[in-house]
């Protein structure tokens, strides 16, 4: 699908994919690094509520920091 992406991104003309990876995920991170995505240096921070199956209501924050890849250059 990442691959699938980067090639859809090229047909329509992009350059670059950025992606956001969550800083608890070391092994995505790991594995968009080998797909050759580096860091920006950007950070995200999402809040947002999420609801369980039991019905209980859980605030969460997480931070992600947004990777880049060059698909093209001019």
């Amino acid at each position: 699908m990442i691959k699938a992406a980067g090639e859809l991104v090229v047909a329509r003309g992009g350059a670059e994919i950025v992606l956001g990876v969550s800083r608890d995920n070391a092994d995505a991170g790991r594995l968009y690094s080998l797909l050759g995505y580096m860091t920006s240096g950007i950070v995200d921070v999402t809040s947002y509520t999420w609801v369980d199956m039991d019905g209980v209501e859980h605030d969460a924050t997480e931070e992600g920091e947004l990777l880049v890849k060059v698909v093209r250059s001019d």
